[in-house]
């Protein structure tokens, strides 16, 4: 079996990249899988080799364009110039991770819908203020899904809430769609764990590319407010992509709330590194409102690291009892989270034995066991 993969659309810093490194080299290691070609652009190319290292040599990396382009330029190459090169890959099954079909694409495709913005009855339940409202990214996804469950051999989402919104929506794909979730390699994010409290001041952890729908501003808000309210000695360290402008802004709202000292942001980083900023941090802080699955909650688990997350979307579902849930919008709710784990070592304790141990139940190798599973079902009906 060969498989062809897009890979225009991933960017640094965040869970899409994770989850495409992640099974391209477990699939990789598939012995009914002879080859995997992953479509490039040439400015993708080095970095790509490198954090594929690992995978088998059967993974083949072609750049089709020179440089990344806009957001828009991006999506229409994507459309057009991936079904052309379908045709030089006519024995592959195209396996696509950009949550929409290539519906000009001439061989069979599975498709991995990972944005809860796709969804139009997903993104009805977050508050209008927290998204752009990006007109011409919702017609997109409005035009395209329907199309996607239509022309796809398979769909995968990530997660139960997204395929439950998915066929909420479109009744009629519930033979078409499963759920295959995120995972997590445990050897690489579990190896230095930790149930006790690692030093007097408390390392609060916030990671997620920072729009607004994320809640950075929250987390801010919250770690000023526990310090303001408590005899702790409280830090935030924030790691993900700052899209154009929000930097500026999220840098005046540090300085306003008095904590300049105590917040420090960091951007994107290597997702390499980390595993040592999970086992580094007291307790990871997550109030976003809207996410198809949240894989930094699995990775903090993974970790050691106690988990205070948002009551939204899966959320809950991928914590369960192993986090404190909280609503994300609430300042107070978030700071008493923190200033309770601080407080109570038990408590720690237990999260961390309960989120390790949920961790463990979910794997990039099951993960893509379960998408070669999809993919042998295409060949078959090919």
């Amino acid at each position: 079996m060969n498989i062809l993969v897009p890979a225009l659309h991933i960017r640094k810093g965040v869970g899409v990249k994770t989850y495409f490194i992640n099974t391209v080299k477990w699939l990789s290691k598939n012995d009914d899988i002879s080859t995997i070609t992953v479509l490039c652009s040439q400015e993708q190319r080095s970095s790509l080799t490198q954090e594929l290292d690992g995978a088998k040599e059967s993974v083949h990396i072609v750049p089709i364009i020179d440089r990344d382009k806009t957001r828009l330029k991006k999506v229409i190459i994507e459309q057009l110039l991936v079904p052309i090169y379908c045709l030089k890959y006519r024995d592959h099954i195209l396996f696509n991770q950009t949550s929409v079909s290539f519906i000009l694409a001439p061989i069979p495709q599975l498709v991995t819908i990972q944005t809860a913005l796709a969804v139009k009855e997903a993104r009805k339940t977050i508050p209008s203020k927290k998204v752009t409202k990006d007109y011409l990214r919702n017609i997109y996804y409005d035009l395209l899904l329907p199309l996607t469950l239509i022309f796809s051999s398979r769909v995968v989402s990530v997660s139960q809430y997204l395929t439950d919104k998915v066929l909420e929506q479109y009744p009629v794909a519930a033979g078409k769609i499963k759920t295959i979730p995120e995972g997590v390699n445990i050897d690489v994010f579990g190896g230095k764990r930790r149930s006790s409290k690692q030093s007097s001041t408390e390392q609060v952890l916030f990671v997620g590319t920072m729009y607004k729908y994320k809640n950075p501003e929250k987390a801010i808000k919250a770690v000023a407010h526990a310090n303001d309210s408590s005899r702790l000695q409280i830090h935030l360290k924030m790691v993900g992509r700052i899209p154009n402008g929000r930097h500026k802004s999220l840098k005046s709202l540090i300085k306003q709330m008095g904590v300049d000292d105590k917040v420090k942001v960091m951007g994107a980083i290597d997702h390499s590194k980390m595993p040592n900023i999970y086992h580094k941090a007291s307790m990871l802080i997550y109030p976003s409102s809207a996410e198809a699955f949240g894989l930094p909650l699995l990775e903090a688990m993974a970790a050691g690291t106690p988990v205070i997350a948002s009551n939204k979307m899966s959320i809950p579902n991928v914590v369960g009892d192993a986090g404190i849930i909280v609503e994300p919008c609430s300042v107070s709710e978030l700071s008493k989270a923190v200033i309770r784990i601080s407080n109570d070592e038990s408590l720690r304790t237990e999260l961390v034995k309960k989120g390790y141990k949920r961790a463990t139940k979910l794997s990039w190798k099951n993960t893509s066991r379960q998408l070669k599973r999809e993919l042998s079902l295409i060949k078959d009906e090919k």
